[in-house]
C-alpha cells in the first residue's frame, strides 16, 4: 500500500546532480523490468553504469581512507573467519597469489594483521587480525557501507 494510499504526504527528495544522473538510470531500469520488451543486452550495459557509479561513490565515501576496497574485504574475512591462509584468501578473493600476498604484506605493515605458524603444520601460515585490526574492523564497519563483519560465503 503506498502513502498516497493511506493518507500520508510525502516530500518529493531533493538530489544532487550526480544523485539524480543515477536515479534516472534506476528509473530506467525500472521502466525496462515493467516493459519486458528491453532486450537483455541493454539492462545489462544499464547495470554496468549503475554498478561504476555504486563502485565510485563507495571510493569517494570511503571513511576508513587507508584502505583500498580489496584490504577491507580481506579484513572482513579475517574479522569473519578469524584465521585463514593465504592460498584460502586467494581462492575466496578470487585474486591471484601474488595478488593477495601484495594485500597481505601491506595489511601486516599497517599492523592489521598477523601470520602465525600452524602448530600441526609448520608450512602452513594461519593469517589473522591483530589487536590492532579487530577493533579497527569495529570502528570503521560502522562508519562505512564496506562493514567487515559483512557474511561471506566461505569458499
Amino acid at each position: 500500500m503506498s502513502p498516497q494510499q493511506i493518507g500520508e504526504t510525502t516530500a518529493t527528495p531533493s538530489f544532487s546532480p550526480q544523485q539524480k544522473g543515477f536515479r534516472e538510470i534506476c528509473d530506467q531500469i525500472e521502466a525496462a523490468d515493467a516493459a519486458e520488451s528491453v532486450p537483455l543486452s541493454a539492462v545489462a550495459a544499464r547495470l554496468r553504469v549503475v554498478f561504476v557509479l555504486l563502485l565510485r561513490r563507495s571510493r569517494q565515501q570511503d571513511s576508513a581512507g587507508r584502505l583500498s576496497p580489496s584490504q577491507l574485504s580481506v579484513m572482513g574475512r579475517l574479522d569473519r573467519f578469524e584465521t585463514m591462509t593465504a592460498t584460502e584468501l586467494a581462492q575466496a578473493e578470487a585474486l591471484r597469489p601474488q595478488t593477495i600476498r601484495n594485500l597481505i604484506d601491506e595489511l601486516r605493515d599497517e599492523g592489521l594483521i598477523v601470520g602465525v605458524r600452524d602448530t600441526d603444520d609448520a608450512r602452513r601460515v594461519n593469517l589473522m587480525l591483530t589487536g590492532e585490526g579487530v577493533p579497527w574492523c569495529a570502528v570503521h564497519a560502522a562508519r562505512t557501507t564496506l562493514s567487515c563483519s559483512t557474511p561471506y560465503a566461505r569458499n
